[in-house]
Parts: C-alpha cells; sequence; structure tokens
C-alpha cells in the first residue's frame, strides 16, 4: 500500500548544512536522544550546502520539531540508513512532547512511520505506531488524527491484519466526517488507501461504494500537489474498481463496458502525465490501461512490449497496487483467452521472492492465480506446490499478526496505565491548583481585609502608609497634594442623634469624597471622622473647596431630621524630597487653623 506519510510540507531546503557538518553532529544528537548510531556511519556524499531561503537555524539545538522532522523527511529522501531517519524523527517528538504539541507528536510518528514502511519494515511501522493510538484524544487537530489513523490502517493491511486495518480505516472516515477542516489531501490518502484494500481484499461492493467520494476528493487536490497521487495512483483505483464491478456484473449479467470505456479514457490521460512527471508511475498506468483494453477485447501493443521488456519479479517491489493490478491482469487474460502461458508471463511480473520482509503479507491471491494456471496448463504437481505455498505464507503472515496483536496489546495495556497514572496525577495536581487558587483567594481577601476600613469601604490609615511607603521608595516621585479631612462637631451629632447616626454620617461623607476624586488620587479613613485624601499631582483649591460645598450642601435630613453636617479641610504639598511626616504636620496644621477660624472651611499652608 501506499504509505500515507510523504507530504509537500517539509522542502529538502529547509536545512541550511552541508552534510559534513550535519556528520559531525549525529553523535551529540544521538547522545540527546539515548541512541547508539556509532554503528551506522552516515553515508552521504559531497553536496552542496542547503539553500537559507528556508529560514532554517544552523544551530541544531535549537531547532524546532518540525525542523526534525523536515530533516527526517530529507534523510529519508536520501535513503539515509533508518537508525539515522528515525533519530532526526524521535528527537523532533521529544521536542513535541515536552511542549505538549500532541499534533506535533502525531506528525513525527507517522513520518517515523513511513520510513520503517518504504523500507519494508512494517511490523516496525506498526509497533511505533501503537504506542501513539492512546494519546489521539489529546491532538484537537481532527484532520491530523483522520491522516494517523489512516497511515496506521495502512500499516496494519502491509502485515496482513486486515480486519484492524478495516477497522481503522473506519474509525478514520468516521474522523474526517467530525472535523471541521476538508483537507482533500488528508481525506484522498485514506480514502485511496481504504479502497486499495477493498480491492485486495475482492470486496468489489464496498469499494464501489467509496469510489465517487474518493474521485471528488481527487479532483479538489490542486494540480501542484501530490501530481503523482492525483494522476497516477488515483487513477489505477479507480480503473480497479471499475474493473472489479465489471467482473462482478459479467457473473450475473451483460456488463455495461460505459465504465470501462471512461476507465480506458482516463488511464490514457493518466499515462501522458506520468511520462512526463512521475516516471516511476508508468508501468503501473500501463498496467490498468492493459486491464481496460483487454475487457474492451483491443489490441494492446504496448502492453504486449511490457511483457517482453520485463524479468521475473520485475515489478515485485513496486507496491501492493501494482502487485493487485497485474494479478487481476492475469486472472483476466486467463479467464478470457485460455491463454495460460500468457497469463503466467503477466503473473511473473510481481512473482514473490522466498523473504517476504519484516511483517510483510505476501498477496496470498498470487499463489491462488498461479495454481489456477498451472492446472489450466495441466501442471497439476506445480498448482499443489502453488497451493501449499499458499498455505505456508499463510502461516507465516498470521503468526506475524499474532505475534504483531501480542506486542500491540502490551503495548497498549502500558500506555493504558501510563494514562491512568496521569489521571491520577491531573487530578490530584486540579486539587492541589484548586486549593492553592483558594488559599490564594483567602489570602487576597484577608489582605484587602487589613487594608480596607469596614465602615466606609476606603483605604485605612494601614493601607496609608502602605502607599506612602511605596511613594518614598520611587527615585522620581511627583509632587502630591495631601489633604486632611475633618467632620465638624461630630461628637455632637453621636450625642444628639446616636451612634448609628454617626456611623451613617461617616460612610456618607467618604462616598461624596470617593465620587469627586480621580482614579489615580487615593482616599483613606485616618482614624474616627477624620479622612486622608492624596493627590497625585498639585490640584487647584477649588477641586478641594467643591468637596467642602459638596458636604455642606447634602440634604442630611434623609439621614435624621434637622441634622446638619460641614467639614474642614487642611491642606499642604507633599514636596518630591520631603518627608511625609513633614507634610501631614502642615496640613494637620492647616486643619487645625480651619478649626480655630469658624470651621467649614478650606485652609491651604
Amino acid at each position: 500500500m501506499i504509505s500515507l506519510v510523504k507530504t509537500s510540507a517539509y522542502p529538502k531546503q529547509i536545512v541550511e548544512k552541508s552534510n559534513v557538518e550535519r556528520v559531525k553532529t549525529w553523535d551529540r544528537d544521538a547522545a540527546m536522544l539515548s541512541l547508539d548510531l556509532t554503528e551506522y556511519p552516515c553515508h552521504l556524499t559531497s553536496e552542496p550546502p542547503m539553500s537559507s531561503a528556508s529560514g532554517a537555524s544552523d544551530d541544531r539545538s535549537a531547532w524546532t520539531a518540525r525542523e526534525w522532522f523536515a530533516e527526517c523527511c530529507r534523510l529519508d529522501d536520501l535513503e539515509a540508513p533508518v537508525e539515522q531517519v528515525v533519530a532526526a524523527g524521535e528527537k523532533g517528538r521529544w521536542i513535541a512532547r515536552a511542549g505538549l504539541d500532541h499534533a506535533a507528536v502525531i506528525e513525527g510518528t507517522v513520518l517515523i512511520a513511513g520510513s520503517y514502511a518504504n523500507r519494508g519494515l512494517y511490523a516496525d511501522a506498526v509497533r511505533i505506531m501503537a504506542e501513539e493510538v492512546d494519546g489521539l484524544p489529546l491532538c484537537t487537530d481532527r484532520s491530523q488524527v483522520a491522516g494517523f489513523l489512516g497511515a496506521f490502517a495502512s500499516s496494519l493491511g502491509n502485515v496482513g491484519d486486515y480486519v484492524r486495518a478495516i477497522r481503522y480505516y473506519e474509525e478514520a472516515i468516521a474522523t474526517l466526517d467530525t472535523t471541521l477542516s476538508d483537507d482533500p489531501v488528508i481525506k484522498g490518502r485514506v480514502f485511496g488507501n481504504y479502497l486499495e484494500l477493498l480491492i485486495k481484499l475482492d470486496r468489489a461492493a464496498d469499494a464501489d461504494a467509496f469510489a465517487s467520494i474518493f474521485r471528488e476528493t481527487r479532483e479538489r487536490i490542486p494540480d501542484d500537489v501530490l501530481k503523482p497521487f492525483r494522476t497516477c495512483y488515483s487513477c489505477v483505483i479507480l480503473t480497479l474498481v471499475a474493473v472489479d464491478r465489471m467482473m462482478a456484473a459479467m457473473r450475473t449479467a451483460v456488463p455495461d463496458l460505459a465504465g470501462i470505456e471512461d476507465a480506458l479514457t482516463m488511464t490514457e490521460e493518466s499515462l501522458r502525465v506520468a511520462r512526463d512527471a512521475a516516471p516511476a508511475s508508468v508501468a503501473l498506468v500501463q498496467v490498468a490501461r492493459s486491464l481496460c483494453l483487454l475487457l474492451l477485447a483491443r489490441d494492446d501493443p504496448e502492453g504486449e512490449a511490457m511483457l517482453a521488456g520485463s524479468d521475473r519479479g520485475s515489478y515485485a517491489d513496486a507496491g501492493s497496487l501494482m502487485i493487485q493490478a497485474v494479478i487481476r491482469w492475469a486472472a483476466l487474460e486467463l479467464g478470457r483467452s485460455s491463454r495460460p502461458e500468457r497469463a503466467r508471463r503477466i503473473l511473473e511480473l510481481v512473482a514473490p521472492s522466498s523473504d517476504i520482509g519484516q511483517g510483510n503479507a505476501p498477496d496470498l491471491r498470487w499463489y491462488v492465480v498461479s495454481a489456477e494456471i498451472n492446472e489450466k496448463a495441466g501442471d497439476f504437481a506445480a498448482a499443489c506446490a502453488d497451493y501449499r505455498a499458499h498455505l505456508a505464507a499463510l502461516e507465516r503472515s498470521q503468526a506475524t499478526i499474532l505475534s504483531l496483536r501480542s506486542e500491540i496489546a502490551d503495548v497498549v495495556g502500558h500506555a493504558e496505565e501510563a494514562r491512568r497514572q496521569a489521571h491520577r496525577a491531573r487530578e490530584k495536581a486540579v486539587a492541589l491548583q484548586q486549593r492553592n487558587s483558594e488559599l490564594a483567594d483567602d489570602h487576597a481577601r484577608m489582605t484587602r481585609m487589613a487594608r480596607t476600613d469596614p465602615l466606609t469601604a476606603v483605604g485605612n490609615r494601614r493601607a496609608l502608609m502602605e502607599v506612602v511607603e511605596q511613594l518614598s521608595a520611587e527615585s522620581e516621585r511627583d509632587t502630591h497634594l495631601l489633604v486632611v479631612v475633618d467632620i465638624d462637631h461630630f461628637k455632637a451629632v453621636n450625642d444628639l442623634f446616636s451612634h448609628q447616626v454617626g456611623d451613617e454620617v461617616i460612610a456618607l461623607v467618604a462616598r461624596i469624597l470617593d465620587s469627586r476624586i480621580r482614579r489615580a488620587d487615593s482616599l483613606f479613613r485616618f482614624g474616627g471622622e477624620e479622612f486622608v485624601v492624596l493627590l497625585k499631582s498639585i490640584a487647584s483649591l477649588e477641586r478641594v473647596e467643591s468637596w467642602r460645598s459638596a458636604i455642606e450642601r447634602y440634604d442630611w435630613s434623609t439621614v435624621a431630621a434637622e441634622l446638619r453636617v460641614t467639614a474642614s479641610f487642611g491642606v499642604s504639598t507633599w514636596q518630591e524630597d520631603e518627608p511625609f511626616d513633614s507634610a501631614f504636620q502642615r496640613a494637620d496644621q492647616s486643619l487645625y487653623k480651619a478649626k480655630k477660624t469658624g470651621r467649614n472651611r478650606v485652609v491651604f499652608s
């Protein structure tokens, strides 16, 4: 199956560093990752320094996770040893985990799995992706999650675990249905690989149901993005779906050849594009075209030329889709022309090697078609050998699946236990955070209470002293205006009207003053019926006079009948280099003078 990990998001030019410099830093990077790379010397030969257009840092210690992922892709493109490719990806994953970037962790996991898959190490790809399945709920990028699930399903299909592969494909499709961003590249890859698996499993009806979605998604992929995927791979997928649909119809009714004609037109167009833009895909598209021509009973000189110029196993490593197409071509040739020798030549194009690779499930259908060809040719001994090889391959595949399932179960079990421990730790952390917040709120409340006068809700004497201390400590402090206010004849108010009325008078005077000062100014209850106002700049005495007038004009009869309240004001300036006590003493003397000269007045000194 085609891997879901190759993207155009990481251009090769993203890292500006020569190969010599890279080789020198591998040992240090390996030590940071606890990986031993000394036995895997970098074999990259001379290569000019890469363009600085990418803006990547020359200091590898400052690289981001995605810069390491770009290095992973670059090394993969250069076919560096898999250990080096994986080391770069693991470094990026480590940085992403430290930054709680769950989307980047998933992205890096898919890249590493792809580097394994590109080398036929499908079991390793399955293992590393199984470790991250439990962390998918942490990723809020649902398109990224869908891409991961599709890649995991692809790896499972590559090792022959088709049941789980289909389950994860269906989960990926369900995730795509719930995501708000409709990324045609991710969607196209998921549906394309799912269709490829359905084709491999001969589930023509299911494949046909998804073909229209895949076709619509393919059309939305930009022309300059994934051109081989859009023009070649997707074309072959849709052609094989059409072929399977027609072959299924041939068993029950007269088939409609219109779908095959459309597929033929599509393959011929793709063949023209592939010759220029994707030469490696030419053979794949040619096989799809030969299938269409065979069904339409037309001559196929290019197919004949391909057979004449190819040896046994020429395309055995060309990918699962190529194997599916060639097997169908051979089976159809055998059924349509009864020429076993030509069908054998076709099938030999993808003959499996004796070494099926690490965890790689051989296409079991190859042995079945080979046996049918030998039966048709009358070579029953060879047919029996094919069936035995089929059973042996099936046993190896099943053994690999069982082993991997056991390993995955262990990994998932460890991940689940780690998740439970993390959940308990998060609960404790939340409880501690909540308790700390409560303690902080209590402390803030107690601090406010300690600095606030409970009767008037303005600052108390302690708050005044704290403000004075802060202002005195400033290296450059503006000159302030200091006002001391005292309610006239307050003892008489308590004696004649009650202490309750006296408290109400104090609270109302505070409210009148507080409503008339600026936000930068401060009001404090100094004690008893006395208040202090600090104004951040020298204000005119007319402002203070307006405060006195507002207190005098207030309708005090709403508090008590025949109640009249006035206040006296002593004002001084608190100079920049003057102690507060000196300024306060002058303001207090001014207040004393206001009292002596008849009260209800403002005196400045």
